[in-house]
């Protein structure tokens, strides 16, 4: 497969090292001999995962002057969702009017935009798909805990975008030659290691109980035809 196009966005507001040592005690000469971090970007407070996320596929969208109506597939993947069931793919799919894609997300820490190319590429495999946004969404800012002397500095809030296709679509296309993924968690702590457990407002339908009054019975219905066909 191959990278057709890439997107990114980055909000325009930076924090800088000396911000922290009010914050938790770590000066800008700690925190960089340790991390190589001298600067780290902020959302502001009207963006969220999913707005970064859309910025960055019209980045995308604009600079390559590209249309999304064959694209069939949409994954997002991001470990600081603002919604998971309206999820950063779906959103996605709604604002470009991407009618004919599958759309899921993928959330595996650090790892999570990796993943999501290997589930392109199994798609790609598969025949189900040919052409894939992947988009890559952080929103540190919005769950951490800057406090924190352990973890409170190293994170910040972007997004990615990336085409992939199974076919180039010009000669400079850069070629994806191996992909190639292993789950850690049996290693030292663990799950235990990094967590984020969100728990606020809890699940909410605000149009009302009836919005998926006829799921079901279409499902049956289609299920009746196709074994009456066979």
């Amino acid at each position: 497969m191959y990278i057709t196009a890439i997107g990114h966005y980055l909000p325009s507001y930076r924090v800088a090292n000396d911000y922290f040592l009010n914050i938790n005690g770590l000066t800008d000469e700690w925190i960089y001999e340790r991390t190589g971090i001298k600067t780290r970007t902020r959302a502001k407070s009207d963006d969220n995962n999913n707005t970064m996320g859309i910025k960055a596929v019209r980045n995308m969208q604009e600079r390559y002057n590209l249309v999304f109506s064959d694209v069939d597939l949409i994954i997002g993947a991001t470990y600081t969702p603002v919604d998971t069931v309206a999820t950063l793919s779906h959103v996605v799919q709604k604002d470009f009017e991407i009618q004919h894609a599958k759309s899921m997300s993928v959330s595996t820490a650090c790892s999570s935009f990796l993943n999501a190319i290997e589930i392109a590429h199994s798609f790609f495999i598969s025949g189900k798909a040919s052409k894939a946004i992947i988009l890559d969404s952080e929103h540190n800012s919005f769950y951490g805990n800057e406090t924190d002397p352990k973890a409170g500095h190293l994170w910040g809030d972007g997004a990615a975008a990336t085409l992939l296709c199974k076919e180039k679509s010009r000669d400079d296309n850069p070629e994806i030659l191996d992909i190639d993924t292993h789950g850690l968690a049996h290693i030292g702590k663990g799950p235990d290691a990094v967590y984020l457990r969100p728990a606020d407002e809890g699940l909410v339908m605000p149009d009302g109980r009836d919005v998926f009054i006829h799921a079901c019975t279409y499902m049956a219905k289609e299920l009746v035809d196709i074994s009456e066909r066979n």
